[in-house]
């Protein structure tokens, strides 16, 4: 049995504004996780390509997951208010890292130089950049209801420019400033405030 999404009427529009908003902070709070992650697993498995290569990989790999779970997501439940619980799960999930580091960091022998960098991303990791890549797409969806579905591309490109320019201010930041200022578990805890 095939049920059809909500058609657009059935959708409440929202606020652009809002939903740029929220596509740039996934952006950005992405990035800080994951370059400030680096901080958490070097200490274990040292600050090598193997370790850098384990945090993007899953990232990404996370990130593409989102983006699917969220396009599903806003095909079969178009709502506003799931923009704010994706964005809140994410939060619970990012400031769980800093203690998931410790449960973990020890169980795979710090040997393990490939295994070990790989597995503790994914624990760490996986959650919260599923949660944040899903944002975008939902955004996607219901900036284009907002626009009555006559603007699809131009909803798309809002939506990806402003969460690739998080992504670029969380780099910048985390790299120029946040790390250099503030101690990891600080900086993980306050992008979900």
């Amino acid at each position: 049995m095939n049920i059809d999404p909500p058609t657009p009427v059935d959708v409440k529009p929202v606020p652009p504004a809002m939903l740029t908003a929220a596509a740039f902070l996934a952006g950005a709070a992405i990035m800080i996780v994951e370059i400030s992650g680096n901080r958490l697993i070097a200490p274990v498995y040292g600050n090598t390509i193997y370790t850098w290569t384990a945090l993007i990989g899953v990232v990404l790999v996370a990130m593409s997951a989102g983006g699917y779970f969220g396009g599903r997501l806003a095909d079969n439940n178009p709502r506003p208010a799931m923009v704010g619980a994706l964005l809140g799960a994410a939060g619970i999930a990012t400031t769980l890292i800093p203690a998931l580091a410790v449960a973990v960091s020890g169980t795979v022998d710090a040997t393990e130089m490939i295994l070990g960098p790989l597995f503790l991303s994914s624990v760490m990791f996986l959650i919260p950049g599923i949660l944040l890549g899903a944002v975008s797409p939902y955004a996607v969806k219901l900036l284009s209801v907002t626009r009555a579905d006559h603007a699809v591309g131009r909803s798309a490109g809002l939506i990806s420019m402003m969460g690739a320019l998080g992504s670029f201010l969380g780099t910048f930041a985390t790299g120029f400033f946040l790390l250099s200022a503030f101690d990891i578990r600080h900086i993980i805890v306050a992008i979900n405030k």
